[in-house]
C-alpha cells in the first residue's frame, strides 16, 4: 500500500513540476512525457481543479496554474525541496 501512494505522489510531483514549467500544455502532452497513463494524469489534474486554469485549443483541453505569480511561488516550493 505505501508503495502506492508513494508512485501516485512522486507522480504528481513530476505534473506539477510540468504545470510549473509551461504555460499551457494538454493531458496528452504530460502523459507523452511521463511515459504515464492519461488516464492517471486526468486523476491528479481533477484533484487540483480549483488551482488550475483550462483552456480549449483546437480539440484539446489546455491545463495551466491559474496565476503567473502562484506559479512562481510553486517554482521555488519546488527547488527548495530538491
Amino acid at each position: 500500500m505505501n508503495l502506492a501512494i508513494s508512485k501516485e505522489q512522486t507522480m504528481a510531483l513530476q505534473v506539477l513540476n510540468i504545470l510549473v514549467q509551461e504555460q499551457s500544455i494538454s493531458i496528452e502532452t504530460i502523459a507523452e512525457r511521463l511515459d504515464e497513463d492519461e488516464y492517471e494524469i486526468k486523476v491528479i489534474l481533477d484533484k487540483w481543479r480549483e488551482f488550475l486554469h483550462l483552456e480549449s485549443i483546437a480539440t484539446e483541453i489546455h491545463y495551466s496554474l491559474y496565476h503567473a505569480s502562484f506559479r512562481d511561488w510553486l517554482r521555488q516550493q519546488i527547488e527548495s525541496k530538491f
